[in-house]
């Protein structure tokens, strides 16, 4: 195995990062998965904000299989070394995590600076985004340390 760590919580962490990414760059393809199963795709999201036109599928076109391959990657790295070639993919997906992170939660609708102050319940959804997003950070670095 070409994992480093052989650690329960480090095989657990891998493989729950590696289905993530996948079922989350499957549905932030433009018509390659099913809108919103598990609640808004915040990736496409974010991509939406900044992008429109044919530029804004252009991306999420190259963020979504960007996403998949890490996932795979991931997956992947159980079975063989994949070296400097899955770095790329965990970068460009980590870069739009954090993207994720700056547009959800801090500008975005119920965001640091957009009404997560406004009553408890407000708060309590920006504690609870901010840490759902925080851990699937935390799970990238940890995961590509290695």
């Amino acid at each position: 195995m070409a994992v480093s760590n052989n650690s329960l919580g480090d095989l657990i962490l891998r493989i729950a990062l590696g289905l993530f990414l996948l079922a989350l760059g499957i549905l932030t393809i433009p018509g390659g998965g099913i809108k919103d199963i598990l609640g808004a795709n915040e990736v496409a999201s974010a991509i939406r904000g900044l992008f429109d036109g044919n530029l804004e599928k252009i991306m999420l076109w190259l963020v979504g299989i960007c996403t998949i391959l890490a996932g795979a990657g991931i997956i992947l790295s159980f079975f063989m070394p994949l070296g400097a070639f899955s770095n790329i993919f965990y970068l460009v997906v980590l870069i739009v995590w954090v993207l994720v992170i700056v547009l959800v939660d801090i500008f975005g609708n119920g965001g640091l600076l957009n009404g997560a102050f406004n009553n408890f319940r407000a708060f309590i959804g920006f504690l609870s985004s901010l840490a759902y997003h925080m851990l699937v950070l935390g799970a990238m670095l940890v995961v590509r340390r290695d």
